[in-house]
């Protein structure tokens, strides 16, 4: 695994990338939605919490399988809202679709941004959502 930190104000962040899997980095030091090393955001397949298998009380995990049941090359994570939303975020033009039998209320938002590329980051502090990057064991 590779080690690298990151600045954020006055504090230094620093982390192991996970060899495969999620990795809750940006959860554990600040909040917002994914976002690339530009800082431009993704392409996005989601749906409302209530609407996942689970509902809100699977949370977090709900929104984990949702996003791993299509999850196809470009996908770089997810970020998540208990009370509102699951994203899962892909390369700018990968567009994977909503998956077959999936939510009713599963929507496709293309990003004007490009985000593309490894999660570098997110939309801001102190925001609601939390980004869980995603590391491929294998090729999607």
């Amino acid at each position: 695994s590779e080690t690298a930190s990151r600045s954020s104000g006055d504090v230094l962040l620093s982390y192991s990338e996970p060899e495969c899997g999620y990795d809750d980095r940006f959860h554990l030091s600040r909040g917002g939605q994914c976002r690339d090393d530009a800082g431009k955001a993704y392409d996005r397949v989601w749906t409302y919490s209530s609407g996942l298998d689970g509902g809100e009380d699977e949370g977090l995990e709900s929104c984990r399988g949702f996003c791993d049941s299509f999850a196809a090359e470009g996908y770089r994570g997810l970020s998540y809202y208990r009370f509102d939303r699951c994203y899962c975020h892909y390369d700018a033009g990968t567009d994977p679709g909503c998956p077959e039998g999936g939510p009713e209320t599963c929507r496709v938002s293309k990003s004007f941004d490009g985000g593309f590329g490894s999660v570098g980051g997110v939309s801001g502090m102190g925001t609601v959502y939390s980004c869980y990057p995603y590391n491929s064991c294998e090729d999607l």
